[in-house]
């Protein structure tokens, strides 16, 4: 009974930090969506302080590993989450600029991979076609988010790659 119960109870740790793909395009199309639409400021999630603790605790690392990334990110929470809040707004300003030179921006995938020797971690690539006239361009925006166990976070700036 008791090992069913173990098993019962790794099986629900294991699920609520895992995500299917399903939720991983979701949310890949959502930060693409964020950037690309003309009508409202809809800042995707920057992961709080709290959930990223949270998070390097469940992590297969040692206690002391976990306690030096915990230090580390409180050290540049506040300048990374600025990295982030910056990079987004340069890069939605850029594609509003477009879109209102009659450029559009179409969805094409997102991609992830887990991040090495971590759960939850992910690298994200999202390839979108920009075209304006008969120029027509392959983006790729890559970032890092991870899931907190009730939603994906992105915790790194955003970079834009041609």
């Amino acid at each position: 009974m008791k090992s069913i119960l173990l098993s019962i109870s790794i099986l629900i740790c294991s699920y609520s930090y895992s995500q299917s793909e399903e939720q991983l395009q979701a949310f890949g199309k959502e930060v693409f969506e964020a950037l690309t639409d003309s009508s409202e400021l809809k800042l995707p999630s920057y992961i709080r302080s709290s959930e990223y603790k949270k998070l390097i605790r469940t992590q297969p690392w040692p206690l002391k590993q976990q306690d030096i990334s915990i230090h580390k990110m409180d050290e540049k929470y506040n300048h990374s989450y600025m990295m982030y809040q910056q990079s987004y707004s340069e890069l939605r300003g850029d594609y509003q600029y477009d879109l209102k030179k009659n450029a559009s921006f179409e969805f094409l995938e997102s991609s992830t991979e887990p991040m090495e020797n971590s759960e939850g971690f992910y690298h994200f690539k999202i390839k979108l076609l920009f075209k304006q006239g008969k120029v027509q361009s392959m983006i790729e925006i890559i970032f890092d988010a991870a899931w907190t166990g009730t939603h994906m976070a992105i915790i790194s700036d955003l970079k834009e790659d041609f």
